[in-house]
């Protein structure tokens, strides 16, 4: 009886103590503005050059709620382009004195020939975030035929949690070095970003972890006692 006790303490304790699992949250989001250099569909060209490759990046700093972050997805809103030709690729990079470093893990798995005038959504799969760092949107074209187009936003993203991003992006072609992207005329003239969402779950932590193992150990022990 006593053991029974400890074990149902144990049990009780744990689902208390523990929190759910995190369900994935938009922490950044500007899909909701629009550039003022052209209204209906400013967009920067991932344009093809071949052998190389033409880079557009996005930087983004993760917020202090958790100690890391799974990325979940990221969402693009697009420009309508033409004919499909495949080899667009989405990627997150660490941050190198400010400007994209090296690729986390596998490319997102999405649209490879994002052409509609459309959002859309390229999932994550173990990558995950540091709390209070910065990290880098980056999509390439390798195709030789196609273009592609990332809409623009002119406006301060919706943020939460402490996450940011700053009205500025970053461009390179090939392996020339990466370089701020200046928009508007006079080139610099005007403050844009690029356009999108950015949906990560806190990463639970150890000691929650912990008690969800020592109470499914002490049901375990329980039900095994009964029978």
């Amino acid at each position: 009886m006593k053991i029974k006790t400890i074990l149902f303490a144990a049990i009780s304790a744990t689902f208390v103590a523990a929190p759910l699992p995190a369900l994935a949250e938009t922490y950044i989001s500007n899909l909701g503005t629009r550039s003022p250099t052209s209204p209906a569909g400013s967009a920067i060209s991932l344009m093809p050059i071949g052998p190389g490759v033409y880079q557009y990046a996005q930087s983004f700093t993760t917020g202090n709620t958790a100690l890391a972050f799974e990325l979940d997805s990221i969402v693009l809103s697009m420009l309508a382009m033409g004919a499909e030709g495949g080899g667009f690729e989405l990627s997150i990079y660490d941050d190198n004195a400010a400007a994209p470093g090296s690729a986390l893990g596998a490319a997102l798995s999405g649209n490879a020939s994002p052409v509609l005038g459309q959002e859309y959504t390229y999932t994550a799969s173990g990558i995950t975030l540091s709390a209070s760092t910065t990290y880098w949107i980056v999509a390439s074209n390798n195709s030789t035929t196609a273009s592609y187009g990332w809409k623009l936003a002119d406006e301060a993203a919706t943020v939460t949690g402490g996450w940011a991003t700053p009205l500025s992006f970053s461009s390179r072609s090939g392996t020339d070095a990466w370089a701020p992207y200046l928009t508007g005329i006079p080139p610099g003239s005007v403050q844009e970003a690029l356009r999108y969402s950015l949906n990560a779950s806190p990463v639970p932590e150890p000691g929650s972890v912990g008690l969800l193992l020592v109470g499914a150990g002490a049901a375990f022990l329980l039900k095994r006692r009964r029978s």
